[in-house]
């Protein structure tokens, strides 16, 4: 991949919001950051312009974007969208109401959600604008390119892919290009924010600032671990050590990642190969080659009757959810209609209907607000899911203001920032550097170093 693999730190800011449930729960652990009211104003306008989130592009306009990236990728920078420090436009909002058309659109075509159109898409824009705050500081600050061209084409492609990984950045080589870091090996970064390096990576922590930014390991190499070593392109990280990515047609373990991007390890007869997974209409030998799981008359077909045999929602007819039907041990997942909201479900079943999750034993809503029922992290931006003692469920609440009771355990999330939960349950001011913490959470710098809050990291 040129350039590294910088496409992998933007998707740590951002794919953590793939599936809704991480979308939301993507701010508990950081303070939002504030984003200046025009800019918001920007992304709704762009919002209002947006086609139909419901109209898909033709093959012919993801063939065509496809190929374009493929010449963008050795065109001139010159078609960055900073070329000059006075000539710098904010390109974030604008791509933030795209991606985040995408994401409603897979959602719910992926029976993920049954909340589709504006709502959604004035949620997630929002919430992609406050997480990529460093990435438009760097950006105006030349540390990072973007190519616009390449962002399309990044969007368009397949939604089915999406329904199996919940990695919308990931099913086109076009999102390698996206974003661009410019700073090199040795210069400093910063933890956690902007993914500025070249050809490298920044560590997710480090014991005294500044961080600098880390060539990506080789082969046979350590990875993972509290350093947070990563593996360079070509390479996946498996029991501790950088292996070769297998290519298509390898035979491959399924219980490991070991396949290269975009591809899976497919089991057909006794053999288990690295494919790239099919999508409705290409030819097939069995089902599990499909994308949506089904091989019918030798090609990839969708669409599967009710009590028909599945493994996800997608795989069903219109308004059939994929649950188990029986309780009895044996699992036996079919196409069903599915459980109302707040009818009796059980977790090991997931047989609510489409856009309803089980929770505590009762189908409540993916997406919940002030008031909701919630269990761990549903709750729109700006609430927390706040559960009193012995309760089976909580209760989507507004983040706490000075003094209201919060969750320790959630320190940033409970609280409106800059507030954070101490450990007394009650919401008050940060940390200062030199005072003691038990967890980032707690301090205003958002680092806590051997149990005192240390000076936040910063980019020069």
């Amino acid at each position: 991949m040129p350039g590294g693999c910088t496409h992998r730190d933007v998707k740590r800011l951002l794919l953590s919001c793939a599936a809704l449930s991480c979308a939301l729960a993507a701010c508990d652990d950081a303070a939002p950051t504030p984003v200046a009211d025009a800019t918001v104003d920007r992304a709704e306008a762009t919002v209002d312009a947006l086609p139909s989130p419901d109209a898909p592009a033709p093959d012919d306009v993801r063939d065509a974007a496809v190929d374009d990236v493929r010449d963008a990728a050795d065109a001139s920078d010159a078609a960055d969208v900073r070329d000059a420090a006075d000539a710098f436009v904010n390109p974030v909002p604008d791509y933030c109401a795209r991606y985040a058309q995408a994401l409603c659109q897979r959602q719910f075509f992926c029976r993920l959600s049954a909340e589709e159109g504006t709502p959604c898409i004035r949620r997630e824009t929002a919430a992609c604008v406050a997480r990529m705050a460093s990435v438009a500081d760097a950006l105006a600050a030349g540390r990072m390119t973007f190519r616009a061209s390449t962002s399309d084409a990044c969007l368009l492609s397949l939604p089915e892919y999406y329904c199996i990984t919940r990695d919308l950045l990931g099913a086109s080589a076009a999102c390698d290009e996206m974003f661009r870091g410019t700073v090199a090996n040795g210069e400093v970064c910063v933890p956690g924010g902007a993914p500025v390096c070249a050809n490298g990576y920044c560590p997710a922590r480090v014991a005294t600032c500044p961080a600098r930014c880390q060539p990506f390991a080789t082969e046979g190499s350590a990875c993972g671990g509290d350093a947070d070593v990563r593996c360079g392109a070509g390479l996946v990280c498996v029991a501790g050590v950088c292996r070769s990515a297998l290519a298509e047609g390898a035979t491959c373990d399924p219980t490991a990642s070991t396949c290269g991007a975009r591809m899976r390890c497919v089991t057909v007869g006794a053999r288990s190969t690295c494919q790239t997974l099919r999508t409705s209409g290409l030819p097939c030998e069995a089902d599990a080659q499909c994308v949506n799981g089904l091989c019918a008359s030798g090609f990839c077909a969708g669409g599967r009757a009710l009590n028909d045999s599945c493994s996800a929602a997608f795989e069903c007819g219109e308004g059939l959810a994929c649950g188990d039907i029986d309780p009895s041990p044996a699992v036996d997942r079919r196409c069903i209609a599915g459980v109302a909201r707040d009818g009796a479900c059980t977790a090991d079943q997931q047989n609510c209907a489409i856009g309803l999750r089980c929770a505590a034993n009762r189908c409540v809503p993916l997406v919940a607000y002030a008031g909701d029922p919630c269990s761990a992290s549903e709750c729109v931006a700006g609430l927390w899911c706040r559960r009193d003692a012995g309760a089976s469920l909580g209760v989507c609440t507004a983040r706490g203001a000075m003094g209201a009771a919060c969750d320790p355990s959630n320190a940033a999330g409970s609280c409106a920032a800059p507030l954070v939960c101490g450990a007394s349950g009650v919401c008050g001011a940060a940390a200062a550097v030199g005072e003691a913490c038990a967890a980032d959470g707690v301090c205003a710098s958002r680092r806590c170093v051997d149990g005192r809050c240390a000076a936040a990291c910063t980019a020069p």
